[in-house]
């Protein structure tokens, strides 16, 4: 358990801006919910970039 990489979500690139409205629209399966939990932040686990540790930054409130 734990030894097999997914990939759910490849070649994603998001810029939300303040004050802005979005709408996720796409078929079932489509990996909708699993980017929004992404975004929310792992609940276990780590989180990984290259090199560097995700799961370790958090952003100021």
């Amino acid at each position: 358990m734990g030894e097999i990489d997914v990939h759910g979500l490849r070649d994603v690139d998001l810029d939300i801006f303040e004050g802005e409205f979005v709408v996720l629209l796409g078929p079932s399966g489509s990996d909708k919910s699993t980017l929004l939990n992404i975004l929310g932040g792992p609940t276990s686990g780590e989180a990984h970039w290259r090199d560097h540790n995700l799961s370790a930054r958090r952003m100021p409130n």
